[in-house]
This record gives structure tokens, C-alpha cells and sequence, in this order.
């Protein structure tokens, strides 16, 4: 752009002629099977090309008091605001950056020379309903990082509003990775991977009897890398850092079929979700397993946990349904339990249609995704009209967002690939809160007095077995806790029981099934397990537990990749799956 202003300054020629030369491509081959020639069709109408002129020689100088709205008379703001508002955005898509405008001086010499484009020739977003309800079916792409994304948003909601049958394809996914990543890359990733070995070496720390912890490192360097990698290309504006990560995390496929196992990509309910199912006949009815991915409510995928979900299906002969619920921040907290709520429900009800015994539905999760399994557990409990849940199967399970200072959050607190605080981080990035408060809710400032009284009965140090205290724990001293009502009204739904299913009444922990609760040594999360267990075990419900002794948070996701993969996911898998087969 300004080498263009550069060349008409210097009168080689105009600026407008050189982008276009830039922009006009290079024309493709020939194509065999089509037909094309080049037409008039009546002439270009006066008045759209006199706009287009007057669009592209308006005075520099007017921009900005465009940009503010001082050339809308307060009339037309009036009458068009019911279309053109950000009150008809819909809310995720204000999350990044976004501030309502000031209000602004109106100009009628802005308004005079800016009137044309308030005909609807050039802004047809503005014509009146009795048009917008005569258009044919609409398909609307949009792309995130668009400066005009809203206005597709906008006309698709004018024209659904009208009756308008529209499809709308949004572009937030791989799509993104435009090749400037491609281009960045040779320069930036080499100087971005040994900073990221320095971070690796001085900030995480790997306690004695951690399985393969030079791997680990390396995993680890990785992926913070990456986050960082992600934060610079979001800040160019080619993709958000939660994209990049995403990509990354979604692993390489399997590079063959699976010859024992019939895999479909099918959707439950409007949620996307794959079966899994064996070839092989049975003798009787099949258990049924729904699998919840981990990945923090933001990452994670279908894909990414294949090869665990194939592992389960062929080693139990079990029919595993792995549910691809809608992540953040794109969807709002709690879309994501409704998804797995309501990809169950349909199932459930249709157990018969894939051969499924319906009093052997089995849920299971890792992660976040062990919390879903949790919550849906407890949602179902009331519910008559389905059959029960045979069991719950949580894997390193996050359970609850009241306490921070439990025995393996400080022990574990450096231990990657999650730290202490990145678990508060992706806590808030699920909730699409403000992460500026991290600090403040790793000291319980965001947990009210009478909630801690309240609660210490099942959230306490107290109930953590004192074998799980020796190494390096502290008690929280009280002089460091200090209410702040502020905080906790921008993250009071992470003290919500569907958030933290920890925090469910007896009477409710009582009535659930059977439970597998899976907990490694070297997991900030791990204590959440611990207290689960205890509560479901204090309630009278049979818990079987096992404990590996060199795993660490998210170890699962690197199962089936031979030598890259760490020995503590093939033990924490085979240990699962022995369990499931005896249901």
C-alpha cells in the first residue's frame, strides 16, 4: 500500500491501478470441462458506478469522522438501530476487544458528502422488510478476523428474522492458518523453541520418579512454543492463539483403518459425535461408553483422542460413542454440558439401534471432559424416563473451582504440561472471564467466607490422606486469604455445582453409580480426585480407584504413538479398560 501512494506521488501512475495489477492474480489454465466466454450485459448503472468513484476518492481527511458516526443524523441512527447494533451480535463475537463506541458529535457537512452511502444500492443491509422477505435461501460466509464479519452476521439475522432460510459458514477453525504462518515460521519457530527450553528449564520442575521427564521437557517446550507462537500470529491477525493450539493438540490421525472396528461420524441430537462399534458379531447386547474429550472446555477434539476411543472400543467390545461438543470461547460455558447432556439422553434412547444393553451405559472423561461425565451423572439421577447410568469412569478428573491451595496444587504447582496457574488460566478462558484475576483466585479470594465454612466439610487438606501431604505441602495460612467481592462476582459460575459437581448435595452424590476415579502423583488435579472419591465412598457408593504413581495431567492425549507416547498412558488405558470389562 505504500509503495502504491509511493509510485502515483512519483507519477508512474495511480495508486488504485497498481492494487489492482497486485490483486488481479494469475489467471488459471484453461478448464477442459467447462464452457467460458466473456459478455456485456447492458451497461454498469450510472449511479452504482458514480458511488464506487466517490467511495475511492473521498477525502482522507473525512475517515475518522466516519469511523466515529458523526455523518449519521440522529433520525437515521433511530430508525436503522433496530438492524444495525451491536445489540444484534451475538455475544461471543464481542469477547475480543470489544468496547461500545462513544457517542458521536454529528456533522451535517460529513453527512452531506457521505449521503450516498445510506441508499440501499450501497448499504442494502438497509432495505425494508417488505424486500428482505422476498430474497431466496441465503448462504453467508463469515470469517473471524474480518473487519466486515458483522455485517454478515447482521444480514443473517435480518434475513432469518424475515423468514429467510440461511446456511452460514463461519470461519474460525484450520481454514485460518493462512500461509504467513507458513512464511513466519523458517525464522521465528528455531529462536521460539530454545526460548521456550529456557522457560521449560526454569520454570517447571520435575520431581523424582515422573515418568520419561526428558521427554516431558521437550513435550512441554513444545507446546508453550506454540501458546506463544499463537499470541504473536493472533496479534497480526492471522489466527487466535486458542486456534494454534487447537491444531497442534489435534494430533496426527491414525495412518490406518482399524479392520476390527466400524467407525462413523454421526450426530446425536444436532452434537457431532463418531461410534465405534466392533465388526465381530456378539453373542448378546454390547456395553454402551460415552466418551467426554478433555482439553479445558477450549481444546481438544474428536480426533485428538482416536486412539484412545479405538483402544476402549476394541479391547472391551464395547460400542464407544466419543462426543464432540462445542468448545470456547466460541460457545458460551455451559453450551458444553448440554451438548454431552443431550448427546447421552439420545443415546440412551436409542441404545437398541447399535445393539447396546441399556443398563450398561458407562460414562466416561478425562479432564474437563471427566467433569462433564460427573455433572451429566448427577443431572440423571432424578431422571425417570431414561435408564440409569451403570457407572462413571473419570480420568484425572477437574473437580471443583473453590480451592487452589490443596495439597497437589502446590506440590504439583511447576509440574508440567499443567502449572498451577494455567489451570485458574483456562478456567477463566473457558468462562470468558477476565485472566487478570488468576492471582487473586489461586489465594481463594474469590470464595465468600460463609462458602469456605460452608463447604470445608468436603473441600479441605483435611480429607487428603496424609501419604499424599509429605512432599512439600503447606497449609494455607489464613493472614493470606482476603475476601474480594469484585472477583468473585466476574467468576461466582465457577463456584456453581455444574461447574464444581464437587460442591453436589448428599443427597444427590448418593444416588450415583458405581465409579472408576483415576488419579496421578504428579497432577495439580489430583486432590480433586481424592475428595471425590471420599464423598462418593462417605455416601456409599462403590469407588474403584487406582493411583499411578509416575503420571502427570494430560499424559492420555499422547497414547498409540509408539515410542513418542509415555508408558504411564498405556497403564492408566489398560487399568481403565480392565475395569469396564468386568461391568
Amino acid at each position: 500500500m505504500a509503495e502504491a501512494r509511493i509510485f502515483e506521488k512519483l507519477g508512474i501512475c495511480k495508486e488504485v491501478y497498481l492494487i489492482r495489477t497486485f490483486l488481479y492474480g494469475i489467471p488459471p489454465r484453461n478448464d477442459a470441462k467447462l464452457f467460458i466466454e466473456d459478455l456485456k450485459f447492458a451497461k454498469v448503472p450510472k449511479r452504482a458506478l458514480t458511488l464506487g468513484m466517490q467511495y475511492l476518492n473521498k477525502d482522507s481527511s473525512l475517515i475518522k469522522g466516519i469511523l466515529e458516526g458523526s455523518h449519521v443524523p440522529e433520525d437515521l441512527k433511530l430508525k436503522f438501530g433496530k438492524w444495525l447494533s451491536p445489540d444484534n451480535i451475538p455475544v461471543e463475537f464481542k469477547i475480543r476487544g470489544y468496547k461500545p463506541p462513544a457517542p458521536a458529535t454529528y456533522s451535517e457537512e460529513l453527512y452531506a458528502l457521505a449521503k450516498p452511502v445510506f441508499e440501499t444500492t450501497f448499504s442494502p443491509l438497509l432495505a425494508e422488510d417488505a424486500i428482505v422477505r422476498q430474497l431466496p435461501e441465503t448462504f453467508i460466509v463469515t470469517c473471524e478476523y474480518d473487519v466486515v464479519r458483522d455485517d454478515g452476521l447482521l444480514y443473517k439475522k435480518r434475513l432469518e428474522d424475515n423468514g429467510i432460510p440461511v446456511t452460514w459458514y463461519h470461519v474460525l477453525t484450520k481454514e485460518e492458518y493462512s500461509p504467513g504462518v507458513i512464511w513466519i515460521s523458517p525464522f521465528l519457530l528455531p529462536v521460539l523453541f530454545i526460548w521456550a527450553i529456557c522457560y521449560d528449564l526454569f520454570k517447571s520442575e520435575l520431581p523424582p520418579g515422573i515418568d520419561q521427564p526428558l521427554k516431558l521437557r521437550f513435550y512441554h517446550s513444545l507446546l508453550v512454543m506454540t501458546a506463544v507462537l499463537g499470541r504473536i500470529l493472533e496479534k497480526l491477525g492471522i489466527c487466535s492463539d486458542i486456534s494454534l493450539l487447537r491444531f497442534i493438540l489435534d494430533g496426527i490421525p491414525p495412518p490406518w483403518r482399524d479392520s476390527k472396528l466400524l467407525i462413523r461420524d454421526l450426530k446425536f441430537a444436532e452434537v457431532p459425535v463418531r461410534v465405534y462399534q466392533a465388526k465381530a458379531p456378539s453373542v448378546g447386547q454390547r456395553r454402551g461408553v460415552l466418551y467426554f474429550h478433555g482439553g479445558a472446555g477450549t481444546l481438544g477434539s474428536i480426533n485428538a483422542f482416536e486412539r484412545v476411543c479405538r483402544y476402549i472400543a476394541r479391547e472391551t467390545d464395547s460400542v464407544v460413542v466419543s462426543v464432540g461438543y462445542r468448545l470456547a470461547p466460541e460457545y458460551l460455558y455451559p453450551s458444553q454440558y448440554w451438548d454431552c447432556l443431550n448427546a447421552t439422553i439420545h443415546f440412551m434412547r436409542n441404545v437398541e439401534d447399535y445393539q447396546v444393553d441399556p443398563a450398561r451405559i458407562i460414562l466416561c472423561g478425562d479432564s474437563c471432559g471427566a467433569n462433564f461425565a460427573t455433572a451429566i451423572c448427577q443431572i440423571l439421577v432424578s431422571r425417570t424416563d431414561l435408564p440409569k447410568i451403570r457407572a462413571q469412569v473419570l480420568i484425572y478428573p477437574g473437580l471443583q473451582g473453590l480451592d487452589f491451595y490443596l495439597p497437589s496444587y502446590q506440590q504439583n504447582r511447576s509440574v508440567p504440561i499443567l502449572f498451577q496457574d494455567r489451570v485458574v488460566y483456562f478456567c477463566l478462558r473457558y468462562l470468558s472471564k477476565d485472566t487478570s484475576v488468576v492471582e487473586d483466585v489461586l489465594k481463594s479470594s474469590h470464595v465468600p467466607e460463609d462458602m469456605k465454612l460452608k463447604y470445608k466439610k468436603w473441600i479441605s487438606a483435611d480429607n487428603i490422606p496424609e501419604e499424599f501431604k509429605i512432599r512439600g505441602y503447606k497449609p494455607q495460612k489464613p493472614s493470606s486469604y482476603k475476601y474480594k467481592h469484585d472477583v468473585h462476582e466476574v467468576i461466582k459460575q465457577m463456584l456453581e455445582v455444574m461447574f464444581s459437581p464437587l460442591l453436589a448435595e448428599d443427597v444427590i452424590v448418593s444416588q450415583l453409580p458405581e465409579s472408576y476415579i483415576l488419579t496421578c502423583e504428579f497432577d495439580v488435579l489430583r486432590d480433586d480426585g481424592l475428595l471425590y472419591k471420599k464423598r462418593l465412598e462417605d455416601n456409599g457408593v462403590q469407588v474403584t480407584w487406582y493411583h499411578n504413581e509416575d503420571g502427570f495431567h494430560g499424559v492420555l492425549t499422547l497414547f498409540g504413538y509408539g515410542i513418542f507416547s509415555f508408558p504411564a498412558a498405556k497403564k492408566i488405558l489398560d487399568n481403565t479398560v480392565n475395569f469396564i470389562k468386568k461391568l
